[in-house]
């Protein structure tokens, strides 16, 4: 999951709908949800094939990057490389 503000959530998955075709519904449930009643805090939740291509986007020739993030990268990469490459 991706946290911050509704808006900037809101601005994350529009560019990943507009530019990378990524859809932006999720069966039984929202992507964007508040973390806890009352907080500004939110959190944006993808799965299956969307979420690998948003990793990929984000982290597939980076070069720069937050290594505990790319290892988490590199872990969700070696579990689904089967279904999703």
């Amino acid at each position: 999951a991706l946290v911050g503000t509704r808006e900037f959530l809101e601005g994350f998955q529009s560019y990943f709908a507009d530019i990378h075709g990524i859809e932006n519904h999720r069966y039984g449930g929202k992507q964007i949800i508040q973390r806890k009643k009352g907080q500004k805090a939110y959190q944006y939740e993808k799965s299956g094939e969307g979420m690998f291509q948003i990793l990929n986007i984000l982290y597939g020739n980076a070069n720069r990057y937050l290594e505990r993030k790319y290892n988490l990268y590199l872990a969700v990469l070696n579990n689904c490389k089967d279904r999703y490459s």
